[in-house]
């Protein structure tokens, strides 16, 4: 289920807003330790031992780095695309110090860490993660970036349940982040929701959100539809067994390759940062 491991996603990066991540026994803290030690530590031992690589990590500081890069990585490098109009320079920093924090948290090593201690360079930081470690693998998708972007569609999926494809579509959601980081890769809208979706999208961020009162009205549908979700996930779940029971993203077989809806793919993975996460 890749909807419903991305709504996991969403829980815990909102429970670290709004809890004290240091604050023993609180969400948060329960949060990080969760994530790190069951999530991260035990699948990385897992892949290694199972699914061993000839020069390479899973999960290596280079994955974790650009992971951390895509949760802050967009607001840094296009802020108002995300949004953030009338976000202050010292909201900026403090946003991009709190990640450099959780990024410590999670086992991101200081050398490795995408939010450096100064606000410039982190900026240019992570825009050159993205030239180098993104742009050149969405320029021209090689077998993984085509399997990734299955599980992304797989996502959408799961979000049509509840959200009607006409106002959030995948196409119409890709082609709007690809033509804002200048991505060359062609996104089709090739059905009336998806169109539709991609004018709203279009509409929504360049134009409605500079005004305050709508940015408060969208995130106030944003969070009260998240919360929704959250508290019927069980339904969604039922109703996308149902009706995407032949849809299935594993990883079967031996030496890193895996299959999604039986079509076989091999990493292809940059040789960047072969260090693996401390279990400290």
């Amino acid at each position: 289920m890749v909807f419903l491991r991305i709504l996991s996603t969403v829980n815990h990066v909102d429970s670290w807003y709004q809890d004290n991540p240091f604050e023993k026994g609180s969400k948060a803290n329960k949060s990080l330790s969760r994530v790190r030690r069951a999530c991260h530590l035990q699948v990385s031992k897992l892949m290694n031992e199972k699914y061993p690589l000839k020069d390479d990590l899973w999960l290596s500081q280079f994955d974790m780095t650009m992971t951390q890069w895509s949760l802050i990585g967009p607001v840094a490098i296009r802020p108002k695309q995300c949004g953030f109009y009338s976000t202050t320079r010292e909201e900026f920093e403090e946003y991009i110090y709190f990640w450099r924090v959780i990024g410590y948290c999670m086992g991101i090593e200081d050398r490795f860490n995408c939010c450096l201690t100064n606000y410039e360079e982190s900026v240019q930081f992570m825009e050159i993660c993205f030239d180098r470690g993104y742009k050149p693998y969405l320029d021209q998708p090689n077998s993984v970036v085509q399997a990734a972007m299955r599980l992304t569609e797989g996502v959408f999926l799961g979000l049509n349940i509840s959200v009607p494809k006409f106002i959030m579509s995948y196409e119409g959601f890709m082609k709007y982040w690809y033509e804002t980081l200048n991505v060359t890769h062609s996104i089709s809208l090739d059905s009336l929701s998806a169109r539709i979706s991609y004018k709203l999208q279009v509409f929504l961020v360049d134009y409605l959100l500079k005004w305050t009162i709508f940015y408060r009205l969208a995130s106030a549908l944003y969070f009260r539809m998240l919360k929704k979700l959250f508290v019927t996930v069980n339904q969604v779940k039922s109703r996308m067994d149902e009706k995407y029971k032949d849809i299935v993203y594993r990883i079967p077989s031996e030496n890193g390759v895996y299959s999604i809806n039986n079509q076989l793919y091999t990493p292809n993975i940059p040789q960047l940062a072969n260090v693996g996460i401390a279990a400290t």
